[in-house]
């Protein structure tokens, strides 16, 4: 019986992996020195993120921008955050580019660049019309320690926002 078990559990070990590498993968994870973790959700889950599990969600299929998953932000009213931690290099600047989209307008649209206390806002939008995924693409965030964080903040009481390949690159 237990080789028959081992074997079951072997045969199904190889099948999975099988599967993830018919996976379609993300834009981002073809960036080679990308800082951010889980770029595309392509781990079907937040790994990585610091979010507010009440509002977030992972989807696959068409809410995906490229590979097979998005992350998903649902309706609530306060502007909520979620975002990472990433290793910088003091001095160095930074591009960051991300797809979003949005079928209904969002109140509140922001991205903060933070060291420790210093928070820095290089977008920080209102009243955002409704869009089918766009990219958006932030360049010149220089590095003031070797620990950053990036974040949004998102207040969208109407609607989803969809969320995918986040990249984060050295200039």
């Amino acid at each position: 019986m237990r080789n028959a078990l081992k074997k079951y559990l072997i045969s199904t070990g190889v099948l999975l992996f099988s599967l993830t590498a018919l996976a379609d993968p993300s834009q981002c994870t073809e960036v080679t020195d990308n800082l951010v973790d889980n770029c595309g959700w392509e781990t079907g889950c937040w790994h990585a993120w610091r979010i507010n599990d009440s509002i977030v969600a992972v989807g696959d299929g068409v809410i995906a921008h490229s590979g097979d998953w998005g992350g998903i932000v649902h309706p609530h009213v306060d502007i909520e955050y979620m975002g990472q931690g990433v290793s910088t290099v003091v001095g160095q600047a930074y591009t960051l580019s991300f797809w979003v989209r949005n079928l209904q307008s969002l109140d509140r649209f922001q991205v903060l660049w933070i060291d420790g206390d210093v928070v820095q806002y290089p977008l920080d939008l209102q009243n955002v019309p409704a869009e089918e995924y766009t990219q958006f693409v932030i360049p010149d965030l220089i590095a003031t320690s070797d620990g950053m964080e990036i974040y949004w903040g998102l207040g969208n009481s109407l609607g989803d926002i969809n969320f995918d390949d986040v990249v984060l690159a050295p200039q």
